[in-house]
């Protein structure tokens, strides 16, 4: 059985005590046998920092979760990682080396460890556009809706490639053929499609003006089947 033990090298531990062991949730085949020492180094946003593993190359990004809701979502996305997006793992989402909880201050915590994925800039704004369209189909082709990826943080341009991150908002829903509604006719000329694919086509896409992009990050809300979804600002 493999462990993992989170040493918080250099920032303060969202938890009391500096070390904590987590059992496996998912695991990684360079992972899934070994005992192994995270160590936190520096803090991105309130609950993913930036660390390190003994034998996986690079750096690593640590997302953090403490008790109840916090855990529930963090599962959900490690779920998402494991089953519907492992085969875009290192494509258009982050590589994932595992999902670990436990408990510490008498509530569950629980972290996920992927591959950190540094921003580069992208020179032309065309290009970036294409390949935010392309990362998009692909992920929808999966099943997957993320419902926030016109937060700009969400997409993140690295030098191996466009990344989706952050699914914790993402539901499962039918999307056929990955199109957007706009390049999509069905009968009696009516729109057919996706509506996620169809917000950012016209962000994004051969709609949009060279990839200008909101200012304020927007939501894509709806039922958990994606029906009758809407967009407006986020406000949590």
């Amino acid at each position: 059985m493999s462990s993992l033990t989170l040493i918080w090298a250099n920032e303060a531990a969202p938890v009391s005590g500096n070390n904590q062991v987590l059992q496996p949730w998912i695991t990684h085949p360079a992972t899934s046998n070994a005992n192994l020492v995270c160590r936190i180094h520096t803090r991105i946003r309130s609950r993913l920092f930036v660390g390190s593993i003994n034998g996986i190359p690079g750096p690593l990004a640590i997302k953090f979760a403490r008790d109840g809701y916090e855990v529930e979502t963090l599962q959900k996305e490690i779920q998402f990682y494991d089953k519907s997006l492992k085969t875009l793992q290192g494509v258009v989402v982050p590589k994932v080396f595992g999902g670990y909880r436990g408990r510490a201050d008498g509530v569950d915590i629980a972290v996920l460890i992927m591959e950190y994925c540094q921003s580069v800039e992208e020179p032309d704004a065309r290009e970036f556009n294409r390949k935010v369209m392309l990362a998009a189909c692909k992920l929808h082709a999966t099943g997957v809706m993320h419902r926030n990826l016109l937060a700009s943080h969400h997409i993140i341009s690295t030098v191996k490639g466009l990344r989706f991150v952050d699914f914790s908002d993402g539901i499962m829903h039918r999307c056929p053929g990955a199109n957007p509604q706009v390049l999509s006719v069905g009968r009696g000329n009516q729109p057919v499609g996706c509506f996620e694919l169809d917000v950012l086509e016209q962000t994004y896409g051969q709609y949009s003006d060279a990839g200008i992009t909101p200012k304020e990050p927007f939501h894509i809300f709806g039922g958990l089947d994606g029906s009758k979804a809407v967009v407006g600002r986020r406000t949590v």
